[in-house]
Formats: C-alpha cells, structure tokens, sequence
C-alpha cells in the first residue's frame, strides 16, 4: 500500500510544480508536419514502395496537368522540414537505389528540385553520392530547362544526357586503364631493378670466392 501512496504523492507533487513552471516564456511550439508514406519510403531508399505510390497518386490526380507535381510529393516533413526528394537524395542506402528514387521522384511524381528544408537547402545540396547528383542532372537534361528552376533554387548541376554520361564513364575507364598500365610499368622496372641487383650481388660473391680460392692456391 506504501508504494502506491508514495506513487500517488509523486503524482500529486508533480502536479503541484506545473503551475510554476508555466511562469517561464516557452517558444511557440511549431507545428511539425508528420512524416507522409512519400517520406518514409523515399528515406528507407524503398523503390518497390516509392513507384507504388506515385503511381497510385497519378491514378489519383488524373484529369490534372501532366506537368503538375503529384499531391504530396513536395510536402515538407520532419524536424528538418524535408521534402521526399530531400529524404531520397540524403540517404546512406545504396547509391544506385536512391539514384533511381530521386529519378522517380523527379521524372514520375515530377517533384520540384527547389523545394528548401529548414536550413534553406535544396535536394541536390544534400545528395550522398555523384550516382544521386547524376539522376538530378539526368532528369534535368530530359524535363528541360523550363521545368523548375535547376540553377537559382535548385542549385542542380548542368544537364547530363545519356551521351555525356557515357563519355564522362569512358573517360573514366581510360583513366583507370592507364593508372594499370603505369602500375604494371612500374612493377616491371622494379623487378628488373631487382634481379640486376641480384645478379650484380652474385657476380661480386662469386668474384670474391674466386679471388679467395686463387689466394690458398
């Protein structure tokens, strides 16, 4: 019975010191906008479920502008006030999947790349990886330049079509190529340094050998 009355004075204690602390100023508390579906599957990096989504939300919007963005695609959510592009581009998950989610967002919910989080960053800002900043610039080179405002709000780097895509790859192979052959290069001299050296250590070994062998004769 004791601990139950001591339960209950806690309680009654508690209670007795709300009034004071009332005295203090409080900040207004800001409403948060809780965490749509769009959000929860764009941060998990989760593309089977993002796709679902937007596809029922296009079924939902049908009869709207085709260029329009999808309801609920640009909402901003959380503490940081992110948009789902925002949670896709900033994932830690596998570069390729959250590249196809921000391509999804953009190019299927036609989300707006210049939406800002509550530090005043657009998605491109935030992206993990070059593989997600590709899939803004991708999508910019395919929705054009009238689409949203890539430079000013969306601060998106310049448009990267297919073939600049592969050039830039092929560019990037051939460096890689290169970097092998001077290593293989190089690991050949080194080599062959070596062995001369080798062979100069046994010349003058058997040189000496010789010299001594010529002494006790």
């Amino acid at each position: 019975g004791g601990a139950s009355g001591t339960a209950a004075e806690a309680k009654n204690g508690a209670k007795g010191t709300e009034p004071r602390g009332e005295g203090k100023k409080k900040a207004p508390a800001v409403e948060l906008v809780p965490l749509g579906p769009l959000h929860e599957a764009a941060a998990a990096a989760d593309l089977t479920r993002l796709t679902e989504l937007l596809t029922l939300q296009d079924n939902e919007d049908e009869g709207e502008d085709s260029r329009h963005p999808l309801h609920g695609v640009n909402v901003r959510a959380g503490e940081t006030e992110m948009s789902p592009l925002h949670f896709a581009a900033a994932t830690s998950s596998d570069p390729a999947t959250a590249a196809s989610c921000v391509s999804a967002l953009l190019l299927q919910g036609r989300a707006d790349p210049a939406v800002l989080d509550c530090r005043g960053r657009p998605p491109y800002f935030v992206a993990s990886h070059e593989k997600v900043r590709d899939a803004f610039r991708s999508a910019r080179a395919e929705l054009g330049e009238d689409a949203w405002d890539w430079d000013g709000g969306g601060k998106v780097g310049p448009p990267l079509t297919a073939e600049g895509a592969k050039k830039r790859k092929d560019k990037a192979a051939e460096k890689k190529r290169r970097q092998r052959a001077r290593q293989k290069e190089k690991k050949a001299k080194e080599k062959k340094e070596a062995e001369e050296e080798e062979n100069k250590k046994r010349e003058e070994e058997e040189n000496k050998k010789r010299e001594e062998d010529a002494k006790r004769a």
